[in-house]
């Protein structure tokens, strides 16, 4: 008799809320009519020293081409997408070219909630509980280097 194992690894459990985060890639998936998605990769910033991988999924209207990394997508002008990716693509933004390209290596300021029920709505144990990003709030602006000069001065 083989043993059995566990494949791959589970997202970290972070504490709800606000993080900044950089866009490490994307993919696509197509699994059927009503089953096409674009996954953002996402590292979040814990603290200064700690960083975690985390996803950000959508629902798309249609994967072009063939679906895997850096896959072509059309999404719908109503959806989380759409509003997400506008708020964070500011004025790269044109919605017959979403070229997310632009915000590979970006700061992006993001949402993060926990998973405490599972695709059923039943509720999750507690040490299988992980975090997702649930909403992109959109990109980080540096600071003009006068001010950030300033700040210096008084830390």
């Amino acid at each position: 008799m083989t043993a059995s194992s566990v494949v791959g690894t589970r997202p970290p459990l972070l504490p709800p809320g606000e993080y900044v985060a950089v866009l490490k890639g994307w993919d696509t998936s197509n699994s059927g009519a009503d089953r096409r998605k674009l996954r953002l990769r996402l590292e979040v910033e814990v603290d200064a020293w700690a960083r975690a991988e985390l996803s950000r999924h959508y629902n798309v209207a249609e994967v072009v081409g063939r679906p895997g990394e850096g896959g072509s997508f059309r999404i719908s002008a109503f959806g989380d997408a759409y509003r997400e990716l506008f708020v964070s693509l500011g004025d790269a933004f044109a919605a017959s070219n979403i070229d997310l390209r632009s915000l590979l290596h970006q700061s992006l300021l993001v949402e993060v909630a926990s998973v405490t029920r599972d695709s059923k709505r039943q509720p999750v144990p507690a040490g299988l509980q992980y975090s997702k990003v649930a909403r992109l709030i959109g990109r980080v602006v540096a600071p003009p280097p006068q001010l950030e000069k300033e700040a210096k001065h008084y830390l």
